[in-house]
């Protein structure tokens, strides 16, 4: 598939923790099984919003918290403060430059990351489908390179 082309994929409609590949196949099961997983990092993109995160939104992020701790595949994971407090530095002739501000004008932002240990692609789209900004975002999905 080239760059950028979509696909489409089912979306499991299950409850978290229910029916779906990635906790079928616990982290800890496919480390029994076979002792290898990939860790992928989750760079999660939504529309910026000034706005508190409301109650409900706060249990669907605690209801897929707990779906990695059932599985114990996190490394780590963060929300990032506003893009108002981002600085972007880089060096051009010489020069360090440091700009107030994301790198990037967009609509949409990074608002935070995982690192999580998945058996493979396959099973981490399944979980990027459940992360709850999927609906209204962007999770990009990529294996971290392992220089050991």
């Amino acid at each position: 598939m080239s760059a950028g082309a979509t696909r489409v994929r089912p979306r499991h409609n299950a409850p978290f923790g229910l029916c779906h590949r990635w906790v079928q196949t616990c982290v800890k099961d496919v480390v029994a099984r076979c002792g290898d997983v990939v860790k992928y990092m989750f760079l999660l993109y939504n529309t910026e919003s000034e706005e508190h995160s409301s109650p409900e939104e706060m249990a669907a992020w605690g209801r897929f918290e707990a779906l990695l701790a059932e599985c114990g595949g996190k490394i780590s994971g963060a929300a990032l403060q506003p893009t108002a407090t981002a600085t972007t530095v880089s060096i051009r002739n010489g020069e360090t430059l440091v700009t107030d501000g994301p790198f990037a004008d967009t609509k949409e932002q990074l608002g935070g990351y995982y690192v999580l240990e998945c058996a493979d692609l396959d099973d981490a789209i399944d979980l990027a489908a459940h992360i709850p900004w999927a609906p209204t975002g962007h999770i990009e999905i990529r294996p971290v390179l392992d220089l050991s």
